[in-house]
């Protein structure tokens, strides 16, 4: 079984030799798998985490577009946070200074809330944090 892909160059490399492979009695991905795994890989790459991050994520339940930035996470070995089931400003703001996150990956309704509670705390600097919303992502 061969590992799992984590660059574009890889994949690039795979489709070539399973192309080349004759041999080869099962191909590891089709080409439309690998248009989508490259066309993913980009929009992961977009987001700015890196490995040094520290990511929580907010975003309701019956919003998918976390998965993405979960990913993104992954991909960098970023140390991320996933709220629970229920949407709590306070406790999000309370661990954002607790756990010293660096990037809050939200929706704007979720990100006004915290806003809002982390505009009340002293000595906290709001605009040390990056914000990646997430209503507009498909």
């Amino acid at each position: 079984m061969k590992p799992f892909i984590r660059s574009t160059t890889e994949i690039d490399s795979r489709l070539t030799e399973d192309k080349n492979s004759e041999q080869s009695e099962q191909r590891l991905l089709s080409e439309d798998e690998i248009k989508f795994a490259l066309n993913y890989m980009e929009r992961i790459e977009k987001h700015p985490i890196t490995r040094h991050e520290i990511v929580l994520i907010a975003v309701p339940l019956s919003n998918d577009n976390w998965v993405e930035v979960v990913d993104a996470c992954i991909y960098t070995d970023a140390r991320f946070i996933i709220s629970g089931f229920e949407i709590d400003a306070t406790s999000l703001a309370t661990t954002i200074i607790q756990e010293g996150v660096t990037i809050v990956a939200t929706t704007s309704q979720v990100w006004l809330q915290i806003y809002h509670e982390l505009s009340t705390v002293p000595d906290f600097r709001v605009d040390q944090l990056r914000i990646i919303l997430l209503d507009s992502l498909a």
